[in-house]
């Protein structure tokens, strides 16, 4: 249950690392 929780919240950050990549320099 906490795993579906952990995993959704991990892809939402990624959507808006995503559009920070559009303006900002990739950091990984």
């Amino acid at each position: 249950m906490i795993i579906i929780v952990l995993s959704g919240l991990y892809i939402s950050i990624r959507e808006t690392t995503k559009e920070k990549n559009m303006t900002e320099p990739s950091i990984h």
